[in-house]
């Protein structure tokens, strides 16, 4: 007996839905459709929840790129030192030491100059002038 008294009751909420709704069901456009569930839906809502702004997120807002500081951003190359699994130990002229993350691509030649950017998510590439950036890590400052 109790759950034919809860059948009747989900139909009847069913029935119920399905009568608010036939002049927006009726319409043929898509975003016209949409529109009129939303503003339905919209006048059901207590007045301070479909009177919030919209806010966007600290973290959706666009940040400027951090701008590489001249004592980071630029050196040459002062020797190039195989390492196992083709994968290459690179010395800046100022003592700076990095390690290639990738062997895709052959080391660049020793003298030639390179530019270091990191990406939002941290990955540190050598920018060579000429060529596809190389991924490294940093082994010694």
């Amino acid at each position: 007996m109790s759950v034919s008294v809860l059948l009747d009751l989900v139909l009847l909420a069913a029935a119920a839905t399905a009568a608010q709704d036939p002049e927006c069901r009726a319409i043929a456009d898509p975003v016209a459709r949409l529109t009129c569930y939303d503003l339905r839906d919209r006048k059901s809502l207590p007045p301070s929840a479909g009177e919030a702004p919209m806010a966007v997120p600290p973290s959706a807002a666009p940040r400027p790129a951090p701008a590489p500081s001249s004592g980071d951003a630029a050196g040459r190359i002062a020797s190039v030192a195989p390492l196992k699994y083709g994968l290459f130990r690179l010395t800046l002229d100022d003592g700076r030491m990095f390690d290639t993350a990738t062997n895709k691509d052959a080391p660049p030649a020793v003298g030639a100059s390179v530019t270091l950017r990191r990406s939002f998510i941290g990955t540190t590439f050598l920018d060579v002038p000429g060529r596809s950036p190389l991924t490294v890590r940093r082994v010694r400052q």
